[in-house]
């Protein structure tokens, strides 16, 4: 269900250390914009997920997960079972041995239907608690527990008719759906969408940092700020307005941004940068990061000890920028707002004394976490359960030359 290529970069250590052990990864993927650019340099195979096109009977309010379901097609019986066909057929194509889902709820419905053994892999956003029914997301106060619960109903009736059709055991319960062989929550509990979650084990965040080209600053003194940023901020122009009234170095990465983007804002101290950067050596010389609240750049500003201003455009965005600002981990502003807003938030980012110690406090409560510990836990956990499941972990035809 993710955009852009954070799901992608974000999945990319964990690739390859499955790769290390002779599996063969295949992709498959909703948004493939950014697919040649990540995954063509792998030479790895990569499909399209299936989409839905008509949306225009979907809900729109978003109250809890149940609503991102519904908005999945789990709410229309023939839109989910046409999913769940093409999902099915792709894993029979592949000969699928294991299933790892990011932020993929019909692909985990359609390979329990087939009992292939499944792993939900990402943030907190994307792996919803195992409580009944799913917690009204935290931003909303006050709602009538009927207006949230609209859809549990339909989308509970959706999958039981999906696993009655396949002669699989049906749910009592939607929270039943993610319980699955292994579910990898990769975030510290600061950096959970959902607060108070009980009985989950976390396995530390996930970002890939290497990624992208060496950044270039601008030959200015003080402050260095990097911003990334998409047009799916409505202000985008005041925010960049915002950045040309402020001193220091920064570095503007716009993924794709067209060569007039480029001439209307670039200036002898701010750089435009259409292609992605080397996040860890972005990371290693900045004093501010804007950002509009990817969980893997959001990660990976904390993990660093790097201060954050955040700019959410959607909700899974705002969730997070709630939590970080709700605990003083980052400072948080809307999309639509003016350019002395915007630079208003930027200088308090950059002269906040409490910002700054809390920060340093998130990097030194977890300074020594190790991803290459963390990656070969979770290969480890997918072997035993393949063992488990007396299966081979490794196919002949699934080895690496």
């Amino acid at each position: 269900m993710g955009s852009n290529y954070g799901h992608l970069a974000g999945f990319l250590p964990f690739y390859e250390e499955l790769k290390k052990r002779n599996y063969l990864v295949e992709f498959v993927i909703r948004d493939l914009s950014f697919a040649h650019k990540i995954l063509d340099p792998l030479g790895v195979r990569y499909f399209q997920a299936p989409v839905l096109r008509d949306q225009s009977s979907l809900p729109e309010s978003t109250y809890s997960y149940v609503d991102l379901l519904a908005q999945a097609g789990f709410r229309d019986s023939d839109q989910l079972n046409t999913s769940v066909n093409v999902w099915r057929n792709l894993f029979e194509l592949l000969d699928a041995t294991f299933v790892i889902a990011d932020h993929a709820p019909t692909a985990v419905l359609a390979a329990r239907s087939l009992g292939i053994p499944t792993a939900l892999f990402g943030s907190g956003f994307f792996i919803p608690p195992n409580t009944e029914p799913f917690p009204i997301f935290h931003i909303w106060n006050n709602l009538p527990n009927q207006i949230a619960l609209k859809n549990n109903a339909a989308v509970l009736a959706n999958i039981n008719r999906v696993l009655g059709r396949t002669s699989k055991q049906q749910v009592s319960h939607i929270c039943e759906l993610f319980d699955v062989e292994a579910r990898f929550l990769c975030a510290t509990p600061e950096i959970d969408h959902y607060q108070d979650r009980e009985n989950e084990d976390y396995w530390g965040p996930y970002f890939a940092d290497s990624l992208g080209a060496e950044p270039i600053w601008p030959e200015t003194q003080g402050v260095k700020i990097f911003a990334y940023l998409t047009e799916k901020i409505t202000n985008l122009k005041q925010v960049m307005v915002a950045l040309k009234n402020t001193e220091g170095s920064k570095l503007v990465h716009v993924p794709n941004a067209l060569p007039e983007f480029h001439t209307e804002h670039a200036q002898q101290n701010m750089v435009i940068e259409p292609n992605l950067l080397c996040l860890s050596e972005v990371l290693a010389n900045v004093d501010l990061v804007i950002h509009q609240g990817g969980v893997g750049t959001a990660s990976a500003c904390l993990m660093a000890g790097v201060k954050q201003l955040i700019i959410p455009t959607q909700l899974e965005q705002r969730m997070l920028c709630a939590r970080l600002v709700s605990q003083g981990l980052a400072f948080g502003i809307d999309f639509n707002e003016s350019v002395g807003a915007y630079s208003a938030a930027i200088q308090g980012a950059l002269a906040s004394p409490s910002l700054a110690a809390n920060v340093e406090a998130f990097h030194l409560k977890y300074f020594g976490f190790d991803r290459d510990e963390q990656l070969a836990a979770m290969a480890d956990e997918i072997e035993e359960i393949l063992a488990q499941k007396k299966e081979p972990s490794i196919k002949p035809d699934s080895l690496f030359e």
